[in-house]
């Protein structure tokens, strides 16, 4: 056994257990609310119509006001003619965003991580250091090859390297982890000490 693979010993992947939330309280509504939240925030408006300022050309009139028997008009780029501009059509200036406290997420946090531990889809695993690469990666934490779709939170960036290339694992730092990223995801890792720093923060 080489020096890296031997720094790069764990300790074993284990399950969290649902007895470490036994006395959080659950609050569904708000774990929905930030989670419509944060998709909103994802939302990126692309549908956009013109109103009949932005439309090209109208800006003549017709036909003389009076004399003609038909009704009057000003402009072929009037809303009720067809090629005109939209009245109240969606526009890509719309802002979807919501503001989500601090501790509205955390509050969600610690609704969805119980959810997840009932379920068995919370495990932790402890790396005496950073792998080097893939290979070393799959060596120390072997379960990553039997479990579909992995979100894998590590302690810092010199981790990612190491596996960002394996197809089915989605490295994430525990700084920028958020409840839409546990939620969409069948199992996830935590390395290190991430499980302990981020249930520190929950609100109880």
């Amino acid at each position: 056994m080489t020096n890296t693979e031997a720094t790069n010993q764990t300790t074993g992947m284990q399950t969290v257990s649902a007895t470490d939330f036994a006395e959080t309280k659950l609050a569904m509504p708000l774990l929905r609310q930030v989670i419509l939240g944060l998709q909103a925030n994802q939302h990126r408006p692309t549908a956009n119509t013109k109103t009949r300022g932005e439309v090209s050309g109208g800006g003549k009139k017709p036909w003389r006001q009076k004399g003609t028997g038909r009704a009057r008009v000003g402009s072929s780029r009037t809303p009720v003619w067809r090629g005109g501009g939209i009245v109240f059509g969606p526009t890509s200036i719309r802002n979807f965003s919501h503001t989500l406290p601090i501790a509205l997420k955390l509050g969600a946090m610690s609704t969805l991580l119980p959810l997840k531990a009932r379920a068995g889809a919370l495990h932790q695993v402890t790396l005496s250091a950073a792998p080097a690469t893939t290979k070393t990666a799959l060596k120390a934490i072997p379960e990553l090859l039997t479990l579909p779709r992995v979100l894998l939170v590590l302690p810092s960036a010199e981790y990612a390297r190491a596996f960002r290339n394996i197809e089915h694992v989605t490295p994430i730092l525990v700084s920028d982890l958020n409840v839409l990223d546990i939620a969409n995801f069948p199992h996830i890792v935590f390395v290190g000490e991430t499980y302990s720093e981020l249930k520190a923060k929950l609100v109880k």
